[in-house]
């Protein structure tokens, strides 16, 4: 904040208030810098320079809180008016689903044994929370092959039937027809894991080998 003198002869001349003896008449101008802006807060006019002769450190310091005194007045009026709008933000989140599928080793079967071979393996579901999802198995790429009975193929184009069923008791087949013989369930925003139980027959005369298939595990949500 800076306080100056004015003549009133000669309006151009502007001084500070150290050099006021050639002054017939003389003001008092109170302004403040705000950024790169000088901004006219306050004038006051005086008669005589003998009215600034007689300012002391204290008086000064009064006019100048009672000039802030004012500029608050002013900063919470004038100053101080805002306009306002409001921004919306959207986003969406689709129904989205990964899956990944392990593979099932059966190991070594004994077509003399008159026993089942049974193995098992895993998928893994992750599901947005609250989608909705089925998880289906084809019947696998083996000639004939069916849900109920699919069919590992050996490099000679033999076949070696096996099952996979969705309960540790391999008594419902899990195929690929939703509502009938697919997993259901409901996402819940991490990795939900199913079992997959399967099943080579017994006895069956095959020649020796190395059997396998493709499974397509499908999650449809």
């Amino acid at each position: 904040m800076q306080l100056w003198a004015r003549s009133h002869h000669n309006s151009d001349d502007v001084r500070n208030l150290q050099n006021l003896n050639h002054f017939h008449e003389y003001y008092i101008i109170v302004t403040m810098s705000y950024g790169d802006e000088m901004i006219f807060i306050y004038k006051y006019k005086t008669p005589t320079n003998h009215d600034f002769v007689g300012l002391t450190p204290s008086k000064i310091m009064g006019f100048v809180g009672a000039c802030l005194a004012s500029l608050a007045l002013m900063s919470n009026s004038a100053w101080a008016a805002t306009a306002t709008d409001t921004m919306t933000v959207t986003a969406t989140v689709p129904d989205t689903c990964i899956i990944t599928a392990d593979d099932l080793a059966f190991g070594d079967y004994n077509p003399f044994s008159g026993s089942v071979l049974n193995g098992a393996s895993t998928v893994s579901v992750t599901c947005t929370t609250g989608s909705t999802f089925n998880v289906g198995l084809n019947q696998g790429g083996g000639s004939g092959a069916t849900v109920a009975t699919r069919k590992m193929t050996s490099p000679a184009s033999d076949t070696l039937n096996y099952s996979l069923y969705q309960n540790p008791g391999r008594t419902t087949v899990w195929g690929n027809t939703i509502g009938n013989n697919t997993v259901s369930s409901t996402g819940i925003g991490s990795a939900q894991v199913f079992d997959v139980y399967g099943q080579i027959s017994a006895s069956q005369s095959v020649p020796p080998g190395s059997y396998s298939d493709t499974i397509t595990v499908t999650v449809t949500f």
